[in-house]
């Protein structure tokens, strides 16, 4: 496992997604092609066209694929991380998009990144920890992913942003999670978040809230679960194995102790 060399898949079938997702068949329960690449193509996968294949042959000439190699290699052996098979691919983009865009997806046996070519060393670093940190945490917690619920996912995005912090530098930490200030966060999560923190995350309002689909707060999830996870460190000193296994109720309820 680790990372597959996609980029011989998208030299062979580029144009032709779908056939590229057949490949992924066993990763996801018997889904088609088509099926699998809706999917994917909602987290970031490109769409074919000229643009796309332009930056696909970029990100061949930048080593990519050899770059994230090194990342998985190392964080591995420094985090006793999971052996899982990552999928880099290009991230969907228009003349619209930010020229530096990048995404990630993370199933607890399964890593996908939908990168630009444009995107620096650190940056990929970054990208890289954040979505390895959710790999190392699901396998660490080893249950279900099916049942957790809004505490969970608001502290699972908080520690992955906890750890591009310590290893990368706060200059790599996600937009979202410096965007809103203080009084902010505290007031829109005593309004929205705390009467829902046991929402599934099957149920749509878990990622309306995640999110930011709803009351306009972008990432605000993200942002209030880099927010409980500073004041945690600042008063525990949290360590890099903690985060791993750190239940998100001890995380919300301990800043809620502190009348926060």
């Amino acid at each position: 496992m680790g990372v597959i060399r996609t980029d011989r898949w998208l030299d062979e079938s580029f144009f032709q997604p779908e056939k590229i997702c057949e490949q992924l068949t066993d990763q996801f329960n018997g889904l088609n092609g088509q099926e699998i690449y809706s999917f994917l193509r909602s987290k970031g996968m490109y769409k074919p066209n000229q643009l796309t294949k332009k930056n696909f042959d970029r990100m061949k000439e930048r080593k990519l694929w050899e770059k994230v190699k090194t990342y998985y290699t190392e964080y591995k052996r420094r985090w006793n991380g999971p052996e899982i098979p990552i999928y880099l691919f290009p991230t969907a983009f228009s003349l619209f998009d930010p020229i530096d865009k990048k995404q990630g997806f993370t199933f607890p046996n399964q890593m996908f990144l939908f990168l630009s070519p444009t995107i620096d060393d650190k940056e990929l670093e970054a990208v890289f920890v954040h979505e390895y940190h959710h790999a190392t945490r699901m396998h660490k917690l080893n249950r279900p992913v099916s049942e957790n619920n809004l505490a969970d996912s608001v502290a699972m995005e908080g520690l992955a942003e906890f750890a591009v912090w310590k290893c990368c530098g706060e200059s790599f930490l996600s937009k979202w999670v410096v965007a809103y200030p203080d009084q902010e966060i505290e007031f829109v999560w005593k309004k929205w978040f705390e009467p829902n923190l046991s929402v599934n995350i099957s149920d749509p309002l878990h990622d309306q809230l995640l999110y930011g689909f709803l009351y306009s707060k972008p990432m605000f999830g993200y942002a209030a679960g880099f927010y409980f996870v500073k004041k945690f460190d600042k008063r525990k000193k949290l360590s890099m194995k903690q985060s791993f296994t750190l239940p998100s109720n001890v995380l919300i309820q301990t800043n809620e102790k502190e009348g926060n």
